[in-house]
């Protein structure tokens, strides 16, 4: 992918463009091949490398025994996905672009790494005239040489997030001054963010926070997005 910088403090490059203040590398992952791109929020965004070569051939898919019912709210498995697993971002593009068809009207959970790409997805394994009826189960799809071992960590999170945290809602969160060391923080999962950095003591994986003077704790994980 060539990416070059105008005159206008913009860079083309196919399907898009090099924003102003934005680096090269972010640029990349944010536009893979034609309509398909990888959004990532905060902090240092994965490395692409490799990855238009990796869509381009052999895929892995795999099942997580993982299921949901029809219009049952799974929220939280992004954010515990965005926490815990290593190179999150989200995946999304047009019906087609992408090796296994996403979710509509939302982006895909996905994580990056070692010139590979796995990402999540659902498919309807029983229908039925009442939502109640239905269920779907999560599938992990992925490309690239180090794909399967990508799908097995993915396929690992969804299970720990059916196992533990499933049902429980947002842990209660943690927001500290961006450039707080790691050990003046409680313990939990780290997201940071331009201005601050948020913990989360999922279920099953951390013990409650501690308290602390600087922490402004928040009742849901959505002050911090």
């Amino acid at each position: 992918m060539l990416l070059g910088r105008s005159t206008r403090g913009m860079g083309e490059l196919p399907g898009g463009r090099v924003e102003a203040g934005e680096s090269f590398q972010a640029a990349a992952v944010r536009e893979l091949v034609g309509e398909l791109r990888l959004r990532h929020e905060d902090g240092t965004p994965p490395d692409p490398a490799g990855l238009e070569e990796a869509l381009r051939g052999p895929r892995h898919e795999l099942p997580t025994g993982v299921t949901v019912v029809g219009r049952e709210s799974f929220d939280t498995l992004q954010l515990y996905a965005a926490t815990t697993l290593p190179g999150f971002c989200r995946l999304a593009g047009a019906r087609g672009t992408a090796p296994a068809a996403l979710p509509r009207g939302v982006d895909a959970a996905a994580t990056v790494a070692d010139g590979s790409l796995a990402y999540l997805t659902h498919v309807l394994v029983k229908d039925g005239e009442a939502a109640e009826e239905r269920r779907s189960e999560f599938i992990v799809h992925a490309v690239g040489p180090a794909g399967a071992a990508l799908a097995e960590r993915m396929a690992a999170c969804v299970r720990s997030w059916d196992q533990h945290v499933r049902g429980s809602g947002y842990p209660q969160m943690t927001v500290h001054p961006a450039g707080t060391p790691d050990h003046e923080l409680p313990a939990g999962h780290v997201l940071d963010k331009t201005s601050s950095r948020l913990v989360f003591p999922w279920p099953g994986r951390h013990p409650a926070p501690r308290t602390t003077v600087e922490a402004g704790v928040l009742a849901e994980a959505g002050g911090g997005r």
